[in-house]
């Protein structure tokens, strides 16, 4: 997939738009339509956020600002810079890591596959490729994390997780451990997506998903699609299918309220 993204294209978009503040791609009007939309797993409506035909540029740039930190004066600075911060683990990433490794014992040593949904940049991919695991991959909408993690080293590929009914999930089916962390909120319809994940994997593969709270969105600022109410990511899991293991939303300190699961199918 590389070889098919202009590097230079996507590192000057990302450079202009962070020296002007990402307003462009930061609003509704033009580019999103809010929608009162029935969930048939929730019972109820949920008001979200459905991107515009022909706006799928605007959506990617839209994640881009959620992600790698501008600055660099060109892609191999920016490389650089994503390079020296591979081992400088987030508080956040520690209390997920920490969790995993107490709830799964025994267990933990013997995953062989570990994918991250929605990686921005490879922190945990870099911390999961040095845990003797045989393959660690990762999926992202935003093409320059991808470029900058391919070259980094890690095998990673552009996806996009919000067009569900064209998302291609076939190469999850070797997948142990799946990763998804704050990325289902920047999904209009993420229980169809949960949907497809869960027809995707193999049985007996594991997700650990972690979302925010906030039923007063979406919050467009953020780039998030849907606002997630308590335990509705609960009946999404449950309706795809998995079955809940743990269930948690105690976050790390300073974070937002947020629920996180995990679960098996």
């Amino acid at each position: 997939m590389l070889e098919e993204i202009d590097e230079k294209k996507e590192f000057d978009s990302f450079s202009k738009a962070g020296k002007t503040g990402w307003g462009e791609y930061r609003k509704i009007e033009g580019l999103y339509e809010l929608k009162s939309v029935y969930i048939e797993s929730l019972l109820q409506t949920r008001r979200i956020l459905i991107l515009n035909e022909n706006k799928q540029r605007e959506y990617e740039m839209l994640q881009n600002s959620r992600g790698l930190k501008d600055g660099s004066d060109n892609i191999a600075d920016l490389v650089k810079r994503v390079k020296s911060t591979l081992e400088k683990l987030e508080q956040s990433d520690l209390v997920r890591i920490k969790e995993l490794e107490s709830l799964l014992e025994e267990e933990y040593k013997n995953i062989k596959v570990v994918a991250e949904m929605g990686f921005r940049t490879p922190r945990l991919l870099n911390y999961y490729k040095k845990q003797e695991i045989d393959l660690v991959k990762g999926y992202d909408v935003v093409k320059l994390n991808v470029i900058v993690g391919k070259k980094l080293g890690f095998d990673v590929e552009v996806k996009d997780f919000n067009d569900y009914e064209n998302l291609d999930l076939s190469d999850i089916n070797d997948v142990d451990l799946f990763l998804s962390y704050h990325v289902m909120e920047h999904i209009s319809r993420p229980d169809l997506t949960l949907k497809k994940i869960y027809k995707h994997l193999t049985p007996g593969a594991m997700l650990h998903v972690e979302i925010p709270i906030e039923p007063d969105g979406p919050r467009i600022r953020y780039g998030h699609l849907f606002p997630f109410h308590e335990k509705d990511m609960h009946l999404f899991l449950v309706d795809a299918g998995f079955k809940i293991l743990h269930f948690s939303n105690k976050t790390h300190p300073g974070g937002s309220r947020a629920e996180r699961y995990l679960v098996r199918k």
